[in-house]
C-alpha cells in the first residue's frame, strides 16, 4: 500500500500513510473510546461468528475479554485431546495480554479461544492464574473442551491454570526451552538468586 501511495505521491512519508490508514480505518473497528468496551461490542456483532464469555467473580482491578470461535469450537467438541496455551503481551497501547488455546486435531491446529487481559491495577495476590482459570473453566464448560495433553510454554500463572483446570499431563514447549538456555548461557554474566539455607532444608 505504502509503495503504491508513494508512487503517485512521492512526498508523503511511510508514517503519514500508517497514521491517516490507522485513522479512516477506525469506522469498521472502533465502536467505543475505551478499548476493552469496543472490542466487546464489535464482537457482539458476529453472533454467528463468537461468542463472548460472561466471566464473573473475579478479583476487583482486573479487566478480561474472552470469547470463543463458535465454528471452529462446535464441529470440534468432545474431540479434543490435546491444547497448546499461549500468550503475547503489550498488543496495544493499554499494554493488553493476549491468550490464545489452540485445539490438535487429525495432526491440524485450531484456534478454539481467546482471552484479552489486564490485571494492571489488581493488587490481589495470584491475579493472573485466578483471571486465567475462570477462562478456562468457560472453555471446559462451554465447548466441552477436555484435553489429555497441554502444551505451555513456562509461565506459572499458565501452568497452574492448566492444573486447576484439567487433569492434562503438561508438555513444555521445546521451542521456548531451547531459546531460554540458548539466551542464557550466552549471557557473559549470569545473575544468580542468593542461596538461602533455611529455604532449601524447607524444599528438601
Amino acid at each position: 500500500m505504502v509503495a503504491k501511495i508513494q508512487a503517485s505521491f512521492p512526498g508523503v512519508t511511510a508514517n503519514q500513510i500508517h497514521t491517516a490508514w490507522g485513522e479512516l480505518s477506525q469506522v469498521y473497528w472502533r465502536r467505543d473510546d475505551l478499548q476493552l468496551p469496543s472490542a466487546r461490542k464489535l464482537l457482539n456483532e458476529l453472533p454467528d461468528e463468537v461468542e463472548v464469555f460472561e466471566i464473573k467473580d473475579l478479583p476487583e482491578g482486573i479487566e478480561i475479554l474472552a470469547w470463543c470461535m463458535k465454528k471452529i469450537a462446535a464441529p470440534l467438541q468432545g474431540q479434543i485431546a490435546e491444547i497448546g496455551l499461549d500468550a503475547t503481551y503489550n498488543t496495544n497501547s493499554k499494554h493488553l495480554e493476549l491468550y490464545s488455546i489452540m485445539a490438535e486435531y487429525d495432526n491440524a491446529g485450531f484456534p478454539l479461544t481467546y482471552c484479552l487481559l489486564s490485571t494492571a491495577t489488581s493488587i490481589d495476590q495470584g491475579k493472573r492464574t485466578k483471571a486465567l482459570t475462570a477462562w478456562a473453566t468457560c472453555v471446559r464448560d462451554h465447548l466441552g473442551v477436555n484435553p489429555s495433553f497441554a502444551h505451555v510454554d513456562k509461565d506459572m500463572a499458565e501452568i497452574n491454570t492448566l492444573r486447576h483446570v484439567w487433569k492434562a499431563k503438561i508438555s513444555l514447549c521445546w521451542w521456548h526451552l531451547r531459546r531460554a538456555v540458548r539466551t542464557r548461557l550466552a549471557k557473559g554474566k549470569l545473575s544468580t538468586t542468593p542461596y538461602d539455607p533455611k529455604r532449601a532444608a524447607f524444599e528438601f
